[in-house]
Parts: C-alpha cells; sequence; structure tokens
C-alpha cells in the first residue's frame, strides 16, 4: 500500500493534504476537548468557545484562549509538518494543504498559503465591525484589550460553535478539492462537515470526471454537500414528512441520482441553493463510468 501511495503522488499534478487534531498530537498539542485541565478542568469547552460565552464572560474566555496559547507556544512542528513543507518547497504550487487546527504548526514548519478553515488561534480580530476608530496599535490594555475610543473588544481569530467558517479559505479548500488528483485526510476522521465536504467534492470527482476509471456504484454527493454543511435543504433538511423523505430516496436511489433532484421544480425553487445543487449535477447512473 505505501509503494501504491507513493506512485500515486509521484503521477498527481495536484495533491490536497486535509489535515486535523492528529497530525499535531505528536507535538503534543492537545486536542481541544483534552485541553481541560486545572482551573479549566471546571468548565466544558463548548460553553467557552461561543460568542454568547465571550460577551457575557470576556475576561474568564480569553484567559482560557491565553492559556491555550501559552500552551501551543511550547511545542515545535513535527516530522509530518516538516515532510509537507519540504514537499511544497521542493514541487511549488502542488500541494495544497487545508487544515482544521488552529495551532498555527503548518505555517511555522513553512508551509505556504494554508487554508486554515477554523482559523488561527495566534491572532486576533474584531468582536464586532470595526469602526474608523479602530486601529490594533491603539488598544486599551485589558484582558481583553478593546479599543481605545469604542470598546470593541479584540477576540481570538478563531470560529467559534454557531459561526461561518471563513468563506475566502473554505471556497478555495472546495476548489483545490475539486480539482486534486490525489488527497491525503491525515489525523482527521474526515466525518464531519466541512472536512466531510471536502472529501465528498474529491470523491465525486473520482468517481465519475476521471477519464479511465470505474465510477463507484454510490452516486457521488451532491455538489451542494461538497460545499459546506446542510446548505441544501432539498438534500438533507426538508419539511416534508418522514414518509415522503423516504420515498424520494428510493426514487434517487432507483435513478442513481440525488434525492433532491426528485423533487418538483417548483419545490427546488424555494431553495436557491437546492436548485442550483439539481441544475449543476451531472450524475451517472450505477456502475457506469464517465
Amino acid at each position: 500500500m505505501t509503494e501504491a501511495v507513493r506512485g500515486w503522488l509521484r503521477a498527481a499534478r495536484r495533491i490536497v493534504l486535509l489535515s486535523g487534531a492528529g497530525m499535531s498530537a505528536e507535538s503534543g498539542v492537545p486536542t481541544f476537548r483534552d485541553a481541560q485541565t486545572g482551573l479549566w478542568a471546571n468548565f466544558r469547552p463548548e460553553d467557552l468557545a461561543t460568542e454568547q460565552a465571550f460577551r457575557a464572560r470576556p475576561s474568564l474566555v480569553w484567559e482560557w484562549y491565553q492559556s491555550r496559547r501559552a500552551t501551543i507556544a511550547k511545542v515545535q512542528p513535527n516530522a509530518g509538518h516538516r515532510a509537507v513543507a519540504d514537499f511544497q518547497r521542493r514541487h511549488a504550487g502542488r500541494l495544497t494543504v487545508a487544515t482544521q487546527n488552529v495551532d498555527g504548526l503548518h505555517q511555522r514548519a513553512g508551509s505556504p498559503d494554508v487554508l486554515a478553515l477554523h482559523g488561527n488561534i495566534a491572532d486576533d480580530r474584531w468582536l464586532d465591525a470595526p469602526r474608523g476608530c479602530c486601529d490594533a496599535a491603539n488598544l486599551r490594555d485589558g484582558a481583553p484589550p478593546a479599543c481605545a475610543v469604542c470598546g470593541n473588544l479584540r477576540r481570538p481569530a478563531v470560529v467559534w460553535f454557531g459561526e461561518m467558517l471563513p468563506v475566502r479559505e473554505l471556497e478555495a479548500a472546495r476548489e483545490a478539492a475539486e480539482r486534486c488528483d490525489v488527497m491525503l485526510v491525515v489525523g482527521t476522521s474526515g466525518v464531519v462537515y466541512p472536512a466531510a465536504g471536502l472529501r465528498a467534492a474529491r470523491a465525486a470527482r473520482s468517481s465519475w470526471s476521471t477519464p479511465n476509471r470505474a465510477s463507484s456504484t454510490t452516486p457521488p454527493m451532491p455538489w451542494c454537500a461538497a460545499s459546506r454543511p446542510c446548505c441544501c435543504r432539498n438534500c438533507f433538511r426538508t419539511r416534508s414528512s418522514p414518509s415522503s423523505r423516504s420515498r424520494r430516496r428510493r426514487r434517487a436511489a432507483r435513478a442513481g441520482a440525488p434525492w433532491c433532484a426528485t423533487r418538483s421544480a417548483s419545490s427546488r425553487r424555494r431553495w436557491s441553493v437546492g436548485a442550483s445543487c439539481a441544475g449543476r449535477s451531472r450524475w451517472p447512473s450505477p456502475g457506469s463510468s464517465r
């Protein structure tokens, strides 16, 4: 298997590396939920990593992130990070790194243009939309710091629960996944969105767009699911009854199509993204090759 993977990488013109917490485990970075030690063992991460928690108790949440920053600052990129960066130096433009990690170890190892899907814990940004007076060079000291004029708070530049992922990074990662010849998934199960969407984008391409390769007997995931989680209510969330959803799934399975495409045109138009999904799909019949 190792030789086969090496052969794929040698032949690939475009490669995507999708990394998760396991990539940084060897460096000693605790996972998000394993980071609760000492005082912080009394809190659940899910209760701290939200905008609501920060607005309610900004000092508490800021100190928690400061403790995580201090832990990450003590670790170094491991052999995996360095190998990826070295490959990128030797093969400029062939490998795109998309990571769910916020530790910045890919960047510190020397990887260029890393797509940090969840942000970077070392960076800050404004809590509210910045006004003309908001200047990062003119802050009022505090935990957290704030604009010296209007009091707008600085917050960690990471994606909290309930927040959208950065659009530019997510779109760039999706496009790279759709175009790549090989995708390496390291340190993550890849079953949680948006990571699952990137895998789906690659799987869809390999199942019906790669010449001289038989497709999977399972139709690929719809384009909308590869873009972002649950963005197409026709596919994943609908107001219809469970029985009608089951009937549409059965019809879709027989037709080798996404079950959202079996809905009526008027129903699809109610959700613009769903209509886009049905319009852009090119679905092969099960067992066919494209």
